[in-house]
């Protein structure tokens, strides 16, 4: 059960990030190859946990659902990178950080009779993952110096006179 609440946590924030990203509208990134690493490695990502969620659907029924669960929330993120990588970038750092505590804490509370995710391996993997993917999008959306420079020029009060 603590994973569902993890992976259900994960969707749900998911879901508000997109949304938000949506409703901002789209942001393009100012360094295209981190950004374009990061989409590809969302994407593989993504494939490769809706290969792992069917198999898992088919093989364990409903008790393996939560795998799909954070199918969807990986592929929200995904759609979230194309929008708005700095929101997608900050977002994954926060999940790295905060979802593998919250497992930790309630897998703690709650006694599972059967250990659907070894606790090791879901702080192996994840967090790392996650936390070079989010800065790589957090890094693709920070403006270049030309940008910025042109950016003060703009808003700076013509100063000559």
């Amino acid at each position: 059960m603590p994973i569902f609440i993890v992976v259900g946590t994960g969707l749900l924030g998911t879901i508000a990030v997109l949304a938000i990203s949506m409703r901002i509208g789209r942001d393009e990134p100012h360094h295209r190859v981190p950004w374009i690493i990061a989409l590809v490695a969302l994407g593989l990502d993504s494939a490769i946990h809706i290969a792992i969620s069917v198999g898992a659907l088919t093989m364990g029924g409903w008790d393996e659902a939560w795998i799909a669960v954070g199918s969807l929330a990986i592929a929200g993120v995904f759609a979230t990178a194309w929008i708005q990588p700095r929101i997608a970038g900050l977002w994954l750092i926060v999940t790295a950080i905060v979802l593998p505590l919250l497992f930790l804490a309630l897998s703690a509370v709650w006694s599972p009779t059967e250990e659907t995710v070894p606790v090791g391996v879901l702080l192996a993997f994840y967090p790392p993952r996650m936390l070079i993917v989010g800065a790589l999008l957090v890094w693709s959306a920070r403006p270049t110096r030309e940008h910025a420079d042109n950016t003060q020029k703009e808003e700076s009060p013509a100063s000559t006179g």
